[in-house]
C-alpha cells in the first residue's frame, strides 16, 4: 500500500523539501525538519516568524513537500523511493500547536530550544494528496482522508 511506503520513507528521513510560492508567483524551496501525524493527514513544520517560507505560506497556502531516499549513486535510479505531499499550510495558534510541537519534539529532540522560542511559528500542512514513486515505476496517488483498498 502507498500509505506503508510513505510511512516507511518518512521514518527514515530527518528533512524534506518544502516548495512555496510568494504572492507574485515566484517559487522557492526550503529544506525543513518535519513531523507527521500518525494517519499521515498532516505534516508539521516550524520556522522563525518573518522568514520567506513563513511569508509565502501565509500569502499562498498551497504547498508541496518532497522526500527522497536516494543516496547519489546510479542504483538509485531503479531502487530509490520518492514521496510527495500536496496540501494547504496554516499557521497554528498556540492553543492548536500542542500536537504539532509534541510530534516535532519526538522526531527532532535537538530542536527543543527552537520550538520553545516565541519567534517560532508552527504550521500544519493538511495533505490533500500523497504521491509515491519507487524506482522507474509510475506514480501512485492517494488521499489520506480516504482508506486505501
Amino acid at each position: 500500500m502507498a500509505r506503508d511506503v510513505v510511512a516507511r520513507l518518512l521514518r527514515s528521513q530527518v528533512q524534506g523539501v518544502l516548495a512555496t510560492v510568494n504572492a507574485a508567483g515566484i517559487p522557492a524551496t526550503h529544506l525543513m525538519a518535519f513531523a507527521v501525524c500518525p494517519r499521515l493527514q498532516h505534516v508539521f513544520l516550524a520556522t522563525p516568524a518573518g522568514t520567506l517560507k513563513d511569508r509565502n505560506m501565509r500569502a499562498q497556502p498551497n504547498v508541496s513537500l518532497l522526500w527522497d531516499d536516494r543516496t547519489g549513486n546510479l542504483a538509485d535510479h531503479a531502487d530509490g523511493t520518492l514521496a510527495t505531499a500536496a496540501g494547504t499550510a496554516a499557521s497554528l495558534r498556540s492553543c492548536d500547536a500542542t500536537e504539532a510541537r509534541a510530534a516535532m519534539l519526538a522526531d527532532n529532540p535537538n530542536m527543543a530550544g527552537f520550538l520553545a522560542a516565541e519567534s517560532t511559528v508552527l504550521f500544519a500542512v493538511k495533505v490533500r494528496e500523497w504521491g509515491v514513486v519507487e524506482g522507474y515505476g509510475s506514480m501512485r496517488l492517494w488521499d489520506p482522508m480516504v482508506a486505501e483498498t
